[in-house]
């Protein structure tokens, strides 16, 4: 195997470039628990992990370390890996990916043997679209597939700069806090003013810095993040799309499915067949 290392501009240019394919091996959702765990083994593959909750042991190029609630993982090809749950761990709900990127003649990889993300619930929904577009074979579904792993990779490499104080905007810790609470509460319905309340800020002043952090307002941000959650739910739950749409604070069925189809470029019956088998398949070692 030839694997090219890159630098992580260039890794991201080859990466979407023309030439460049992703080959995927498994990919899918599934709910682990302590009897589940992944051997001692080097695979010529990226692989990719995203922990929605619960936590994981890992063992990672002999560095051991816990991926929780939030967390994303990424392997780079031919690094050394094992995974599992403690008995006293919760079930674990986990998003994975195992491919390669092909060029004409090389592997894509970098020089660190993996990057783990702490914060990855803002980017949930690339992880969906990369998932979904798996079996679609349109070149314009394949590019938005390498579209998607481009921009977790690009999120993915930018965490070791990120600094605890934006200059501009919320506090790291502070986005943080926010990311967790709409993540458990998105079903209820609160408000900007409650977002702000949550993290004890004038509301006029936390939408101002909100918008800096996000590049969106508060309420444009909420509706993103109800529809992601309503993906996660076709998914995993047999409501209709008429119960999905009044669990998440929606009156208006039509207007729901307008949201998500505008968010996800799919409808959200069309959304539930294209993830169905994939969420029934186990992590494969």
């Amino acid at each position: 195997m030839n694997i090219q290392t890159l630098k992580p501009n260039f890794f991201l240019e080859a990466l979407l470039a023309s030439n460049t394919e992703i080959q995927i091996k498994t990919a899918g959702i599934t709910t682990i628990n302590s009897r589940w765990q992944i051997a001692e083994r080097v695979v010529p593959d990226h692989l990719l992990y995203y922990l929605e909750n619960g936590s994981m042991e890992a063992c990672v190029n002999k560095i051991n370390f816990r991926l929780k609630e939030g967390n994303l993982l990424w392997v780079q090809p031919s690094v050394s890996q094992k995974f599992w749950l403690s008995p006293s761990m919760p079930e674990t709900k986990v998003y994975f990916a195992r491919f390669h990127l092909k060029t004409e003649t090389h592997l894509l990889a970098l020089e660190k043997n993996f990057f783990k993300m702490d914060d990855f619930f803002h980017l949930q929904n690339h992880f969906y679209d990369f998932l979904i577009r798996q079996s679609e074979p349109s070149i314009y579904s394949k590019f938005l597939q390498k579209s998607s792993i481009a921009i977790i990779f690009c999120d993915v490499l930018k965490e070791p700069q990120k600094k605890e104080i934006v200059n501009e905007g919320l506090k790291r810790n502070q986005i943080d806090h926010l990311h967790k609470f709409i993540h458990k509460n998105i079903h209820k319905r609160f408000t900007s003013a409650d977002l702000a309340k949550e993290i004890k800020m004038n509301q006029d002043y936390f939408s101002r810095q909100f918008k800096k952090s996000f590049k969106q307002t508060p309420k444009e941000f909420l509706k993103q993040e109800r529809i992601r959650r309503a993906a996660n739910l076709l998914m995993e739950s047999n409501m209709n799309i008429s119960e999905l749409a009044r669990f998440l604070g929606y009156t208006d069925v039509y207007q729901f499915s307008q949201q998500f189809k505008k968010i996800h470029r799919i409808s959200p019956n069309n959304f539930r067949k294209s993830v169905k088998d994939s969420i029934s398949k186990p992590i494969k070692s």
